[in-house]
């Protein structure tokens, strides 16, 4: 079930080898009572990108992006509310997503 993203985190490392070598930048979701419910890792080179993990069920959801993805993984967590993070597990993905808003709807 889609979890509520009430806020995030962002560390985006300056070492050439990033975080743990392979990582530039990492981001924390939050869910409706402080809890961490996701963790986002945009990776230095896309062939180390994984598969992502997690559960429907619960738990921590582990999303790996390349890292030009970045800018517009934080451009939707700057500008869209309601936000959620789910994670699907046949075929084995996660998302972050909005629900069904009306066409022409401003944001505020």
């Amino acid at each position: 079930m889609p979890e509520l993203i009430k806020r995030y985190q962002v560390r985006h490392y300056s070492n050439v080898k990033g975080f743990d070598h392979t990582t530039r930048a990492m981001v924390w979701l939050f869910g409706k009572t402080d809890n961490l419910i996701g963790i986002l890792r945009f990776k230095i080179d896309p062939a180390d990108v994984v598969p992502d993990h997690g559960s429907s069920g619960g738990g921590i959801i582990h999303l790996n992006y390349p890292p030009e993805s970045f800018p517009e993984v934080i451009d939707l967590l700057r500008n869209e509310r309601p936000l959620y993070l789910d994670f699907a597990d046949e075929p084995g993905y996660g998302v972050i997503s909005t629900r069904p808003e009306p066409v022409g709807e401003e944001e505020t």
